[in-house]
């Protein structure tokens, strides 16, 4: 129904202009050749009012002409234009009727009549009159691209797709015919005959925007995102000042994570509208991705002067504040998200986050309890708060909240896992392992679960066959993770295979060169191939990155005899 009232609005616009023109098309002198005495007389007064914007004393004066001259189809038509202007179409459709009953042929009367067709729903009358224009006035290029608009909205393509092809080859200079036939071949989904149609209209008409800003829309749904870039900027430069065109091109800069070319995108949005919260609030976002989080800070705390409950801007800022480590106004802005408000739950993740990482379990937990009797059955909640109950080593309340998680939704691969985790603290092997096996079974490609079975096998030395093929397959899927590529090498150590355990240990410490475990095993690894100098090295860094468990790497210090 919107599309058929803008559409409705754009065929009155175009009358209306028509109208104001009249006479340019017609002339005074052909009026005035059929219209003579009082009926020109009243017929003039009647143009003059219409020009003035008098339309009720113009429809007074054309119908004061019809007294005399009832017979003449010109007067007929300017009175159903004062009509139409009016928006009064039924009355405006009768006068043209009458008008082509006294002259079937009248070229301005049938496009008008045309018109209202069009824009009344009547759409087999309006198809049927501009075909009768086609025929008679071959060269009218209007009747061509109101005919295939007709058939495209009605989503006969095939029809308007012939219809403008029929218009292109009869005027191949005319560009609007070329830019309605790209049109129409891009609602088929033939881009590329739509961009060449659109090439060509632009070749005719260079400054066309139009049809650069579909060019680029085309190549951006493509894939050629660097050609699209290219085509919006060429439209900015004919129109700088175009909203639309800037959006889409800052859309193709934040997809290929160009943040600084997306900025100065929105920052000259935001000089055309300073007030647009949600184009402050997108800025925000961009600073936030680009690294500069007090920019984003500005943004969000300007988006939340004028807009004080848009909480969704809110919880921005609380990240925003979170991400530049001021936890307490971080915790403030999360606070200010009330019950009510559908990020209330996020709220309460983030403050239990912080919560946690301040070492307050206390108010995360109570936080988290909290929610949860919000939202009884949210199994997200019971992750969340099993996961802080297994940080704080509270494992069997973290095994009872994950369990009842997984009563509820069954095929939750993430709950398996996090049972599987806390079963290992717990020393329950064989419940881990089921675990784990549920949760690769419902996500096979878990790569953080396939290696954490994987390496809990190669720790434990057993199924070190298995635990090969499981650590492979999730390097397959993160081939850069050093912890997965530590895991592949104690599974070569446990097979025996030193200096394959050697290469990829160098190999994880490229990633992760301070990881205390995977220094350990550095040193394991040298030790076993008599490197016993270059072992102690490897042990001293672990415990020099705090390793978890010191008096064992001590031992192992001990007994090469430092």
């Amino acid at each position: 129904m919107r599309k058929k009232r803008l559409i409705t609005c754009a065929i009155i616009l175009m009358i209306a202009v028509t109208v104001s023109w009249s006479f340019a098309f017609h002339g005074f002198g052909a009026a005035r050749s059929k219209i003579r005495g009082k009926g020109y007389y009243y017929f003039m007064l009647g143009h003059m009012n219409y020009r003035n914007g008098l339309l009720d004393t113009a429809a007074e004066y054309y119908l004061k002409a019809l007294k005399f001259e009832d017979r003449e189809p010109t007067i007929y038509t300017e009175l159903a234009s004062v009509y139409l202007k009016k928006g009064e179409f039924e009355k405006a459709e009768g006068y043209l009727e009458t008008a082509l009953e006294l002259d079937p042929g009248n070229k301005r009367a049938t496009e008008l009549l045309a018109g209202i067709y069009s824009a009344t729903g009547k759409r087999d009358e309006a198809v049927a009159l501009y075909k009768e224009l086609i025929n008679n006035y071959p060269d009218e290029e209007e009747a061509f691209l109101q005919l295939s608009t007709l058939f495209a909205e009605d989503k006969n393509f095939e029809e308007a797709e012939r219809t403008l092809g029929e218009l292109v080859e009869k005027n191949p200079g005319y560009f609007l015919g070329y830019f309605y036939l790209g049109r129409t071949l891009a609602a088929q989904k033939k881009y590329d005959e739509a961009l060449e149609n659109y090439r060509k209209a632009m070749e005719i008409h260079p400054s066309f925007d139009s049809a650069i800003i579909d060019s680029a829309w085309i190549l951006d749904l493509q894939g050629k995102s660097d050609e699209a870039a290219q085509m919006y900027m060429k439209a900015i430069k004919l129109n700088p000042s175009n909203r639309l065109v800037r959006e889409r091109l800052g859309q193709i800069y934040i997809l290929k994570k160009e943040y600084e070319k997306a900025v100065d995108q929105y920052e000259t949005l935001k000089s055309f509208d300073m007030n647009n919260v949600t184009l402050r609030t997108k800025l925000g976002l961009l600073y936030f991705e680009s690294g500069e989080i007090d920019k984003a800070i500005d943004e969000f705390n300007f988006v939340l002067t004028l807009k004080p409950d848009d909480f969704r801007a809110r919880m921005f800022l609380g990240g925003a504040y979170q991400e530049k480590g001021m936890i307490q106004q971080a915790e403030a802005e999360f606070s200010k998200v009330p019950e009510d408000s559908e990020y209330y739950r996020d709220a309460i993740f983030h403050l239990a986050f912080l919560f946690s990482k301040r070492d307050e379990a206390d108010k995360a937990i109570q936080s988290l309890t909290k929610l949860r009797e919000k939202y009884p059955e949210d199994v997200e909640v019971m992750l969340f708060l099993g996961e802080v109950y297994y940080d704080n080593k509270m494992h069997r309340e973290a095994e009872e909240v994950l369990k009842e998680a997984i009563s509820r939704v069954p095929d939750n691969d993430r709950a398996h896992f996090l049972l599987g985790v806390v079963y290992d603290k717990l020393g329950e092997f064989e419940l881990l392992e089921k675990q784990m096996k549920r949760a690769i079974e419902l996500n096979p490609d878990d790569a953080t679960a396939l290696n954490y079975l994987g390496y809990t096998y190669a720790d434990r030395n057993v199924k070190l066959d298995e635990a090969e093929t499981m650590i492979k397959k999730a390097l397959d899927i993160k081939p850069d993770d050093g912890y997965f590529i530590d895991s592949l090498a104690w599974v070569y150590y446990r097979q025996g295979k030193m200096k394959a355990a050697l290469l990829e240990l160098e190999r994880a410490i490229k990633f992760v060169p301070d990881d205390p475990v995977v220094l350990e095993h550095m040193g394991d690894v040298l030790r076993a191939l008599s490197r016993d100098e270059e072992a102690i090295q490897f042990y001293e860094r672990a415990l020099k990155n705090n390793h978890e468990n010191p008096e064992v790497v001590q031992n192992k210090m001990k007994e090469i005899g430092k």
